[in-house]
């Protein structure tokens, strides 16, 4: 029954007062290479954000180079330095 409470007192208090469960808040989340979010999002939310980043990806890469690998470059750097946190 403890559980079922819990649910139903996120829900009792949802926006404004609270978005995630609070434990949710404190909690460690890594990326999954494993996630498939075009399978659980199957309202297309997530599959019309690739076909936007799919689409800006080629604007920029095709027409503003400089900018795409400054932009890629950026997004790898990120990426270094969560990995060196992370050691």
């Amino acid at each position: 029954m403890e559980e079922e409470e819990k649910k139903n007192d996120v829900f009792r208090n949802r926006p404004p007062n609270l978005w995630n469960e609070p434990s949710s808040l404190t909690d460690d989340h890594r990326f999954k290479l494993s996630a498939k979010p075009l399978e659980v999002y199957r309202d297309d939310r997530v599959s019309d954000l690739y076909e936007l980043i799919r689409d800006l990806a080629e604007t920029l890469s095709s027409h503003k180079a400089d900018r795409w690998n400054n932009l890629v470059r950026s997004v790898i750097e990120v990426f270094n330095a969560m990995q060196g946190e992370s050691s």
